[in-house]
């Protein structure tokens, strides 16, 4: 039985609280994406999880291969980034299984290369419910644009704050 929270589809309680579950699972995902913390990333994953990130050009298998990935390619500190994600579109499946899919923004400015980028996209996952609560069995996403520019091209542009070199304090 497939329940989505649609008009006309009357929601239990529970099944209201498992999509708030939800939300807060993939909420979590984004803010350990952008505060670097892969180890406990891993608790968001099911162990054999699987990642297809832009529209599938990379591809992983287990959660293992995901979290070095993004540890290798996001771990440096002159990259700094901000994923958002919105409008959610949570199915549950029955049986512990969901779906969900959502928009997201996100920019990365790469301090190093002198660079940004800025894009959007949906993330399209599947879920499962385990003892230790719901887990991402499947993600991935496909963008809808994805824009990047020269830091130096835009007059005055200057870096007043990051997590890890100003602690998160601006400089203003």
């Amino acid at each position: 039985m497939q329940r989505t929270g649609r008009t006309g589809d009357v929601m239990t309680p529970e099944e209201l609280v498992q999509i708030e579950e939800i939300k807060s699972l993939k909420h979590r995902y984004m803010r350990y994406l952008d505060q670097k913390r892969f180890d406990e990333m891993r608790s968001v994953f099911a162990a054999d999880a699987t990642a297809r990130y832009s529209g599938g050009r990379y591809s992983f298998d287990g959660v293992s291969e995901i979290i070095d990935f993004l540890k290798e390619s996001m771990s440096s500190e002159e990259l700094l980034s901000s994923h958002r994600c919105s409008h959610p579109e949570i199915t549950l499946l029955g049986d512990g299984k969901a779906s969900g899919i959502w928009a997201f923004d996100d920019m990365v400015v790469m301090t190093d290369f002198g660079i940004s980028l800025r894009g959007a996209g949906f993330y399209s996952d599947e879920y499962v419910l385990t003892e230790d609560g719901w887990r991402i069995a499947r993600t991935g996403y496909k963008r809808t644009f994805e824009e990047i520019f020269p830091r130096a091209a835009l007059d005055g542009l200057k870096l007043t704050a990051s997590w890890w070199g100003t602690g998160g304090v601006s400089t203003l």
